[in-house]
């Protein structure tokens, strides 16, 4: 008890009763009778349809079968998923839904079943030749830009696209190209010129000889006898001891790239260097740099140099040049076009050091640092906070940042470290802006040196094709030009002659004829490139 609170009583535990009858029934046994059966009720068909049926046993042995063809042809690449789907008739979406499809529709077959494989209808392919060619035309003539009549095509062209269907012949089998390819064992294969559809077979003595020329017994090379961690902190050193700590910001992780050689597609006797720095230390440095340079570069006035910023700027520059003829002599125009030659592996270093520090002119403006887009595309003069993705680069940083990647360039080859002492490393990020500022600074020493003949003489170049116009000049006057211009950019390089001395116009791969391009009446011209396709290069005037 508590105070004055009642007493708490717990009831008893309830036990259950037992009726007598219940009792009598369990000790007394009785007759066992039947029971009356119980009548099924119908139920509605609705209903019926979605009761669950029991797994058979054929299914199990389906989805074993299934799988087990799945695990053969996961190992498969897409052209023999694709020569598999020709021979059953099962459409090709993707290597993926290939491997289903397959597994599915040799399930089906092995098991007897006649049901074809279902196929979504963005997929279904129409076998109709006559369909598909009212299909184009019909296409064709929906261009809203369309000029002229509807092009016509016949079943012929599509049966030459397509091919006949029954025919074997062009096909080949995977037992002829596992017999290719124990021939090929112990060749060397390599693709030919970064063209991934053509690979070249040769001897391994061969790619090696190429690769001693090109890297380890070339002039522009040394050989390193340090271990590479020896190296990497020597440079890493050198960062720290220039103040570009920050700037560099050093990643401990990196390590130099392996080169090869690729065989040139006009000349497979001659060989293409390739340096890949993807793992420097450095490299992501590199590529901001590389922006902030070819925003230096493209603020340069454009008449003091003949760099061209992409293949599309050439339509504009020819724009430019047209103007600059009509109001002047419109005779005797004429061309020279040329190709340097070994552009990245013989371009000396001081060089370009010294076109660097000529590009920094505008550091005397008082434009101190280039703002750059770290995420994308973008470059200005200016400040940031960094919120933005952009990054603040400043000129005496860039300088010493150039100066320090070209003294410490490194590479692997044949298994031995290497360091380069002339050219530029192509696969880093800043090859290519050096490279233009370089020949960029040399076109503008070359043009302020002609003094009268300074607004007859217009430069196009874009990396190492260059064509120089010249307009109203002597015979005598146009080869003193075009000499002063062959050795205008340093020794070390050579230009080759790209054109008959004709008066046909060859830049960049295309073809058009000078004499029309300042024709008063009518300077409207189309050239062809197998790149950019067509591109108006003028507009009429």
């Amino acid at each position: 008890m508590f105070e004055d609170s009642p007493p708490m009583v717990i009831p008893a535990k309830r036990t259950p009763r037992r009726s007598e009858q219940k009792k009598k029934d369990t000790n007394t046994p009785v007759r066992i009778t039947r029971s009356r059966a119980k009548l099924k009720t119908k139920l509605s068909p609705l209903i019926d349809k979605f009761k669950k049926i029991p797994g058979q046993p054929s299914t199990v042995e389906k989805l074993r079968y299934r799988n087990q063809q799945m695990e053969d042809l996961r190992s498969l690449d897409a052209l023999e998923l694709q020569g598999i789907c020709k021979d059953e008739r099962v459409v090709y979406v993707g290597k993926i839904d290939a491997i289903f499809d397959i597994a599915s529709h040799r399930t089906r077959l092995h098991f007897g079943e006649i049901e074809a494989i279902e196929v979504s209808s963005a997929t279904e392919l129409v076998e109709d030749e006559a369909a598909i060619a009212e299909e184009v035309v019909s296409g064709f003539s929906n261009w809203y830009n369309l000029k002229g009549f509807v092009p016509d095509f016949g079943l012929f062209d599509f049966q030459v696209c397509f091919g006949e269907k029954d025919d074997s012949s062009d096909r080949i089998s995977v037992l002829e190209v596992n017999t290719v390819k124990r021939e090929c064992d112990g060749m060397v294969l390599t693709p030919l010129d970064r063209n991934a559809g053509e690979t070249l077979v040769m001897c391994p003595f061969v790619y090696y000889r190429a690769m001693m020329d090109s890297f380890v017994t070339n002039v522009g090379y040394r050989i390193v006898k340090d271990q590479e961690r020896e190296v990497l902190a020597m440079v890493k050193m050198e960062v720290r001891e220039e103040g570009l700590t920050k700037f560099a910001r050093w990643d401990d992780k990196g390590s130099y790239g392996v080169s090869y050689v690729l065989p040139k597609h006009k000349d497979t006797s001659r060989f293409r260097p390739i340096c890949p720095t993807f793992k420097e230390p450095m490299v992501k440095i590199g590529r901001v740099v590389a922006k902030a340079l070819n925003h230096l570069l493209f603020q340069l006035p454009v008449d003091n140099h003949s760099n061209l910023q992409a293949v599309s700027s050439l339509a504009a520059r020819l724009q430019r040049i047209n103007r600059r003829i009509e109001r002047g002599n419109r005779e005797g125009v004429e061309s020279a076009s040329y190709d340097i030659k070994e552009m990245f592996n013989r371009l000396p270093h001081e060089d370009i050091l010294e076109a660097v520090e000529w590009i920094d002119h505008d550091q005397r403006k008082g434009k101190l640092s280039v703002r750059v887009n770290t995420r994308g595309r973008g470059a200005s003069f200016g400040k940031t906070t960094g919120a933005d993705h952009r990054r603040q680069l400043d000129l005496f940083d860039i300088l010493k940042f150039v100066r320090l990647e070209l003294k410490h360039t490194y590479t692997y080859a044949t298994g031995v470290q290497l360091r380069q002492v002339i050219g530029i490393l192509m696969g880093k990020s800043t090859s290519l802006p050096l490279t233009c500022i370089l020949c960029a600074y040399a076109e503008c020493k070359f043009l302020n040196n002609l003094g009268v003949f300074r607004k007859r003489v217009f430069g196009i170049r874009l990396v190492d094709d260059v064509t120089l116009v010249t307009v109203g000049l002597s015979a005598q006057q146009r080869g003193a030009i075009l000499d002063t211009f062959e050795s205008c950019y340093p020794q070390n390089l050579v230009l080759k002659r790209s054109d008959t001395g004709s008066d046909t116009l060859h830049f960049l791969r295309m073809t058009d004829r000078i004499v029309d391009l300042c024709d008063g009446t009518n300077v409207a011209r189309t050239v062809r490139h197998p790149v950019c396709r067509v591109a108006m290069v003028t507009e009429e005037g």
